[in-house]
């Protein structure tokens, strides 16, 4: 059983294709990364170092892996200031971590925390210990212009905060996570989460930090395994004419560029660009990624140096519109243009 032209040409006339990549035309993909298992002899030069009535040290007493972190110990003087803390040359997203040692979980000590902040918006978030919540960790969103704080809420301890998560402090090694996503900020401890708000934020500054006034008790912190995955946001530029008409069963080279904000190329052949699927936007429906003389394995797109200034990328695709007629179970393929 044959499949009519007249059929063929319906079913062509009517088809509206969309074709999703791996990147869309607003993606995101991880960039920039840096990790610190605090392994080395002395502490790495990516982080500033303030030791105000207090020290920062490489220490062997409690390591979540390898054989080392990073102890910081306050002394008695005044008000206390530990840090470990970077400044990155812009606002940035991404996701940050950390492994906490709590020393001393039911006593009231210093503020223990990985915080972020933004030094134009004023916008901070942390996730730790508060120096008056001997019971409970605890984790805010805090802007210091408008006053305005954002927590769990939770009813954990003596006294619950805004910022009170229902996470009891427990002896031993805690994983802090911050993740500054495009629409939001989701905090995490020991991979579960315990707080998310919406909203478009980002920081230009970390720190690990011990900080408590002076009629505090000294403590002693353990911080180990910091990871930060930047997220950059990517346009995707097409480089041809999405307005030109196809013959009908040629070959339509997918080229494009990927680009910034502000549509700078910033093509890499570090960044792997992938098609994904055909989709029949009127039935909803599949239809098969046919890739036209198998130039692109595994649905990747190929890094073209010779695109634009920096490369580019292509996928050589053809298209095809799969049918059935009647009780015919037999599936037949039409090639079309794309307009």
């Amino acid at each position: 059983m044959k499949l009519n032209s007249r059929i063929a040409r319906i079913l062509i006339e009517r088809a509206i294709i969309v074709l999703f990549l791996g990147l869309s035309f607003a993606g995101h993909a991880a960039a920039q990364t840096y990790a610190d298992n605090f392994e080395s002899a002395t502490i790495d030069p990516f982080w500033t170092q303030t030791q105000q009535y207090g020290t920062l040290s490489l220490s062997n007493e409690q390591a979540h892996s390898g054989s080392q972190s990073v102890k910081f110990t306050s002394s008695d003087g005044g008000q206390r200031e530990m840090h470990l803390s970077h400044n990155f040359a812009s606002p940035t997203k991404g996701d940050f971590s950390i492994y906490f040692y709590d020393v001393a979980p039911g006593q009231e000590t210093l503020y223990e925390k990985l915080y972020l902040y933004n030094s134009n918006t004023t916008d901070s978030a942390s996730i730790g210990t508060q120096d008056f919540d001997a019971h409970c960790y605890t984790v805010s969103l805090y802007n210091y212009n408008t006053n305005v704080q954002q927590g769990p809420n939770g009813t954990c301890g003596i006294y619950p905060q805004t910022s009170t998560t229902n996470v009891s402090r427990t002896s031993g090694w805690h994983r802090f996570e911050i993740n500054v996503a495009s629409g939001s900020v989701s905090f995490s401890i020991d991979g579960t989460a315990v707080f998310t708000a919406a909203g478009d934020y980002n920081f230009d500054s970390v720190d690990l930090g011990v900080s408590g006034p002076v009629w505090r008790p000294n403590t002693t912190a353990y911080f180990d395994e910091y990871n930060f995955t930047q997220l950059v946001s990517f346009n995707v530029c097409p480089l041809f004419d999405q307005t030109k008409a196809y013959k009908s069963g040629s070959t339509l080279p997918v080229k494009l560029q990927l680009c910034d904000v502000n549509g700078n190329d910033v093509s890499s052949s570090t960044i792997d660009v992938r098609a994904v699927s055909l989709i029949m936007v009127s039935t909803n429906a599949q239809a098969n990624l046919a890739d036209a003389g198998n130039a692109n394995p595994d649905s990747n797109f190929r890094f073209d140096e010779t695109l634009g200034d920096t490369g580019g990328y292509i996928f050589n695709l053809t298209y095809l519109l799969n049918s059935t007629a009647g009780t015919d179970p037999t599936v037949y393929s039409v090639t079309f243009q794309v307009k």
